[in-house]
């Protein structure tokens, strides 16, 4: 994606894994565990939100559709 100009942002709970994300081209990771996520993503977008959201993750809320609804901007 990132070869292709966009902007890619990675989200994962472990390190090891934006590491790695970090390595393979990702522009932007961010460990919502340690930081804000959604303050993050405004900041890197200028508060424009990003243009779309992959959620490759599962869990036992919904926490992970809110926080994508809140950093995926409306067109």
């Amino acid at each position: 994606a990132s070869l292709a100009g966009c902007m890619v942002i990675g989200v994962d709970l472990v390190q090891d894994r934006l590491d790695l994300a970090k390595k393979l081209g990702t522009m932007y990771t961010i460990n919502p565990t340690s930081t804000n996520l959604i303050n993050d993503v405004a900041w890197i977008t200028d508060h424009y939100g990003v243009d779309c959201t992959i959620i490759t993750a599962s869990a036992k809320t919904g926490a992970i559709i809110d926080n994508a609804m809140h950093v995926t901007r409306r067109k």
